[in-house]
Protein backbone atom coordinates (compact mmCIF):
# COMPACT_ATOMS: atom_id res chain seq x y z
CA UNK A 1 0.00 0.00 0.00
CA UNK A 2 1.79 3.32 -1.27
CA UNK A 3 0.61 6.63 0.85
CA UNK A 4 0.74 8.07 -2.63
CA UNK A 5 -2.92 6.67 -3.04
CA UNK A 6 -4.36 8.68 -0.08
CA UNK A 7 -4.95 11.78 1.37
CA UNK A 8 -5.43 12.35 5.02
CA UNK A 9 -6.60 15.79 6.90
CA UNK A 10 -5.03 16.60 9.54
CA UNK A 11 -5.58 19.76 12.44
CA UNK A 12 -2.68 22.46 12.20
CA UNK A 13 -2.36 21.41 15.61
CA UNK A 14 -0.29 18.22 14.71
CA UNK A 15 1.38 19.31 12.07
CA UNK A 16 4.35 19.61 14.59
CA UNK A 17 4.18 15.75 15.06
CA UNK A 18 4.16 14.86 11.58
CA UNK A 19 7.43 17.72 11.45
CA UNK A 20 8.97 15.22 14.53
CA UNK A 21 8.25 12.65 12.91
CA UNK A 22 9.89 12.85 9.54
CA UNK A 23 6.51 12.32 7.36
CA UNK A 24 6.56 14.08 4.56
CA UNK A 25 3.25 16.43 4.77
CA UNK A 26 1.79 19.21 1.44
CA UNK A 27 0.25 22.04 3.20
CA UNK A 28 -2.40 22.96 0.11
CA UNK A 29 -3.60 26.62 -0.66
CA UNK A 30 -6.85 27.45 -2.56
CA UNK A 31 -5.29 27.44 -5.77
CA UNK A 32 -4.01 23.85 -4.95
CA UNK A 33 -7.39 22.00 -5.07
CA UNK A 34 -11.42 23.11 -4.11
CA UNK A 35 -14.18 21.37 -1.80
CA UNK A 36 -17.20 20.11 -2.96
CA UNK A 37 -19.94 19.66 -0.79
CA UNK A 38 -22.30 16.74 -1.56
CA UNK A 39 -26.13 17.12 -0.23
CA UNK A 40 -29.11 16.02 -0.36
CA UNK A 41 -31.07 17.27 -3.25
CA UNK A 42 -34.20 19.18 -2.00
CA UNK A 43 -37.33 16.78 -2.51
CA UNK A 44 -39.78 18.25 -4.70
CA UNK A 45 -42.57 17.08 -3.71
CA UNK A 46 -43.34 17.08 0.43
CA UNK A 47 -45.42 14.64 2.14
CA UNK A 48 -49.17 15.50 1.53
CA UNK A 49 -47.99 15.95 -2.34
CA UNK A 50 -46.61 11.99 -2.18
CA UNK A 51 -50.28 11.36 -0.62
CA UNK A 52 -51.99 13.20 -3.42
CA UNK A 53 -50.00 11.23 -5.84
CA UNK A 54 -49.90 8.03 -3.99
CA UNK A 55 -54.57 8.53 -4.21
CA UNK A 56 -54.33 9.47 -8.17
CA UNK A 57 -52.55 6.09 -8.59
CA UNK A 58 -54.93 3.76 -6.05
CA UNK A 59 -57.96 5.57 -8.36
CA UNK A 60 -56.27 3.95 -11.50
CA UNK A 61 -54.49 6.57 -12.84
CA UNK A 62 -51.39 4.92 -14.54
CA UNK A 63 -47.75 5.59 -13.26
CA UNK A 64 -46.68 7.27 -17.32
CA UNK A 65 -50.00 10.12 -16.73
CA UNK A 66 -49.66 10.27 -13.49
CA UNK A 67 -46.03 11.74 -14.27
CA UNK A 68 -47.11 14.04 -17.13
CA UNK A 69 -49.89 15.33 -14.55
CA UNK A 70 -47.44 15.90 -12.14
CA UNK A 71 -44.24 17.19 -14.23
CA UNK A 72 -42.15 14.44 -13.17
CA UNK A 73 -40.91 10.97 -14.63
CA UNK A 74 -42.05 8.15 -14.02
CA UNK A 75 -38.79 7.50 -11.70
CA UNK A 76 -40.21 9.88 -9.70
CA UNK A 77 -43.75 8.51 -9.29
CA UNK A 78 -42.47 4.76 -9.20
CA UNK A 79 -40.11 5.82 -5.95
CA UNK A 80 -43.44 7.14 -4.13
CA UNK A 81 -45.69 4.56 -5.20
CA UNK A 82 -42.92 2.10 -3.22
CA UNK A 83 -42.56 4.79 -0.67
CA UNK A 84 -38.76 5.11 -1.23
CA UNK A 85 -39.01 8.58 -2.58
Amino acid sequence: MELNNYIVVVEKKYIHELEKNNIPFKQFTSEDYYLVKRGKKKKRFNKEQQQEILLDLQSGLSIKKCSIKYKCSTRTIQDIKKEIY
